[in-house]
Parts: C-alpha cells; structure tokens; sequence
C-alpha cells in the first residue's frame, strides 16, 4: 500500500470513531470504485466504506537546454496513477494549451527566438482527475540574420539643410560656431539596437565584440550561446565600443542587400531636431521625464535618484514606446544610451568649418583618436540630453552607457 494513503486511512478512521477508545482496522483495500480503492474500516463495532482518491502525478525528464537554438523543442516525462490509470497529458507553452495527446512526448510549434518560454503539462486519469502542473522554464538564444525589428523599424529622412551647432549660446565651445550643413536623404532606425538583436551578431559568429562587464545585460551561456537576461530583450544593448558597433553594420550589409553604417554626426543631429528648425532638445525646448531616460527624471526605470536604461519598446504593430519621439518618430534620441556615430571628435572641428561654406554631407575630420557620441544616457542630466551636445569615447571603450543605433542608405 501507499504510504501516503495509508496514513490517510488511518486519519480517516480516528476521525469516524470520534472520542473514547476505538479499534480500529484496516479490512481491505480492493482496487474498485471510481478511480480510488474502497476500504473497510471498523470503528466502534461500525464498518464503514469510504472511497479515497490520489491524484496523478507527472514528472518533466527531458526538455531544451537553456541557450538552445531549437525553435521546436521536444518534452519527455513520465507519468503515475497508484489508484488507477493516465488517460491523456495537457501540454501547453507560455499558458497556451495545445489540446491532449496519449503519449508522454510532446514537439512545440515554432516558437520565437531570444525569448524564455515555459512548457507545462497536466496528467488527466481515467476518473478526470488532474495531476499538479508539470513545468519546464527554458530560453531559446537569438539565432538566424539581422532582425527583423531593426529592418523594419527604420524611418526616411528627407535631406535639408540646417544650422548645426548650438544656436542658444549655453553649449560648450565644441559645439560652436554653428555652421551650415546639408545631408542627403537617408534611413535611420526608430530605436537603439536592442539586446536581442545584437545577441544574433553575437551568435553568428562575433563571440570577441562581447563584454562580460558589470551591467551587460546578455548572458554567455555554457554551450557559448548568447541571451539577453529575461525582460531585457528590447532593452539598448551596451558595453559596446564603436568598433563592435562598426562590425555589427558591417554584419547587417553581409546578411542584406543594403548598405547599413553607424550615422554621421550631422545626420544624427537633423534626425535628433526632427528637421531643419531648431530645437534645443529632440522633444523641443523642453524636456522632462515622461520624455526621456535621464538621471533625476522620475522614471519607473530609477532607482532612488539613480536611473538605468528603459526599453526601446518595439512591437511588432510598430512603435510602443513610453517615451515621445522626435519631430521624426525616433525614440530616445534623449537619454537611455550615447549613441556612437561614425565622425572621429575634433574639438575644433565647427571652428575649421565655419569658413568652408555649407558642408556637404560632412564626415567629421579626416583622423583622431575618439569617436563621437550623441544623445546623452541614463546617467546624465539635461544638459547633455540637448541636440547639439557633443561627447566622444575611444573607439575600443565600451561602458554601461553606451549603445548605438544604424543607418540605412537608401
């Protein structure tokens, strides 16, 4: 007999006998009755049968490892009635149900990439008793090309030109003389290039652009599979220098038949103003925080008067951001990350221009040692949230606050 049901005879029947001594005995179990076993008890010279039922039980063998590629994982378990028999197994993934099967294996329908997924399943015996869910928790690591998010998530712009430097006069002096400039149509993308996404450059062979620092958000896994940690899949990724930046454009050219490069400087500041009209921020002359990801900002994503990255927030509908975007429809052009664009820093560089005319499609100075960055991140106040506001890094440097975003030639 089962332990655990005959302790729960034994129960049964000092209850039936109520107070004052009682003997009592185990008659018989016979396997009869719906699903349970019928068991005579005498309690106080009174014989009573009683129908007691134990619920199945399964148990999950085998399953997808985490960091899998596998997008139709196969489940193995088994399954146990002591009372009876398994007529049927509930299999479902992420709380949706996939009808019954008679067997103890089960193959998933394609499912999504880069994403954690939990597989359940439910015994059912031949009385409709269920057993205790069954759950396995697993994540499937980002694989194929470029995502398609960054594909389709880019927007046109139409050339113009424009006044590029600081025009209130509050900058810091790199930022003047403002100077003409004109730029040509080109794509940019709505948002920052997101954890999953470049967890695909990862995975597809670019295992040395990877930083195991504090803050990163992907994980190396033990069979060298790349994933984002669990929610952080459309977080900015970071820790990434501007060579890696550089490498993952490169990577998106191989694997499409268009151009894809980090932005120009200028053409990071006429997307960031939403066109040629100047604004001191890219949500206008002002800025808060239900605008942007910066430091003090309030946001849901601080912690005390310390903030982190938000999510770039895009879904397959399109954009779904909690942040406003530009005149352009970007999003977090202020704030979350700096954005690496293609141009070395000059600190000098508006000054050489101011007497060339109205440049050109510029490309910044023909050599240095930085790189710049645009944008402002979590970690910074208002001040660097502004369109004009120049910050720069060494292109092998990779930190916390630093992500980047494409361009798409047209």
């Amino acid at each position: 007999m089962n332990r655990f049901l005959a302790v729960s005879l034994v129960a049964f029947a000092l209850t039936l006998a109520g107070c004052g001594p009682a003997q009592i005995a185990i008659a018989a179990i016979a396997g009869g009755g719906a699903g349970g076993g019928v068991v005579a008890i005498q309690a106080s010279q009174t014989t009573r049968n009683l129908w007691v039922h134990v619920k199945p039980t399964v148990t999950i063998i085998s399953g997808p490892v985490n960091g899998s590629f596998d997008l139709t994982p196969t489940f193995h378990w088994i399954g146990n009635d002591i009372d009876g028999y398994i007529i049927s197994y509930l299999p479902s993934i992420d709380s949706r149900q996939y009808g019954s099967t008679g067997n103890t294996s089960w193959t998933a329908p394609e499912l999504e990439a880069g994403r954690s997924h939990t597989f359940s399943v439910i015994a059912v015996d031949h009385s409709g008793g269920t057993s205790d869910s069954a759950s396995w928790n697993w994540q499937i690591a980002p694989s194929g090309g470029p995502s398609d998010i960054t594909i389709r998530s880019i927007m046109f712009v139409s050339g113009d030109i424009f006044s590029m430097g600081d025009s209130y006069g509050i900058g810091d002096p790199d930022e003047t003389p403002p100077h003409p400039v004109f730029v040509d149509d080109f794509n940019i993308a709505y948002t920052e290039t997101t954890n999953q996404q470049f967890a695909v450059f990862l995975n597809d062979g670019n295992d040395q652009y990877y930083v195991r620092a504090p803050g990163q958000q992907i994980e190396r896994h033990m069979n060298g599979s790349f994933i984002p940690l669990p929610g952080k899949e459309d977080f900015p990724a970071v820790h990434v220098s501007w060579e890696a930046a550089t490498a993952y454009c490169q990577w998106m050219s191989s694997k499409t038949a268009d151009t894809w490069r980090l932005p120009t400087e200028a053409e990071w500041e006429l997307a960031a103003r939403g066109g040629a009209e100047y604004r001191l921020y890219p949500t206008g002359d002002s800025i808060n925080g239900l605008q942007a990801n910066f430091r003090n900002s309030g946001d849901e994503f601080e912690s005390g008067d310390y903030p982190w990255t938000a999510p770039v927030k895009v879904s397959d509908t399109g954009i779904d951001s909690i942040y406003n975007p530009t005149g352009y429809g970007y999003y977090n052009m202020a704030g979350n990350v700096w954005e690496w664009c293609s141009d070395y820093y000059d600190p000098d560089y508006y000054t050489d221009c101011l007497g060339a005319g109205t440049m050109i499609n510029p490309t910044g100075p023909a050599s240095g040692t930085m790189r710049i960055m645009r944008g402002g991140s979590w970690n910074n106040g208002t001040y660097s949230m502004r369109c004009p506001n120049r910050h720069a890094g060494m292109p092998d440097g990779a930190d916390m606050f630093t992500g980047f975003r494409c361009v798409k030639e047209p």
